[in-house]
């Protein structure tokens, strides 16, 4: 199977065990770890194709996508809250 879709095998598994409380956190885990293990690919295999044909070595955008997207479904931490009060035409009439 290509990269993405054991990715889209393993996260509805990760997301079903672990708690909602801690996703975020195993999620940063993996992103944090995944330099750790392609440099450990390269090492047990020899090969630096295995580090980037291997789900362990796409880690970090793989679960850096999941950790965004995450972080956008929190209704505190959405996009609302980085959106400006006002357009300035807004502004402009209100004055």
């Amino acid at each position: 199977l290509a990269v993405e879709e054991q990715f889209y095998v393993v996260l509805p598994a990760l997301i079903r065990i672990v708690r909602p409380t801690h996703l975020p956190k195993v999620l940063l885990a993996c992103v944090l770890a995944a330099p750790f293990l392609r440099t450990g690919l390269v090492f047990a295999c020899g090969d630096l194709l295995a580090s980037s044909a291997l789900l362990p070595g796409h880690l970090d955008t793989l679960c850096g996508g999941a950790l965004l997207a995450w972080l956008t479904r929190q209704t505190h931490l959405g996009p609302r809250r980085f959106r400006r009060s006002g357009s300035r035409r807004s502004r402009r009439r209100q004055v």
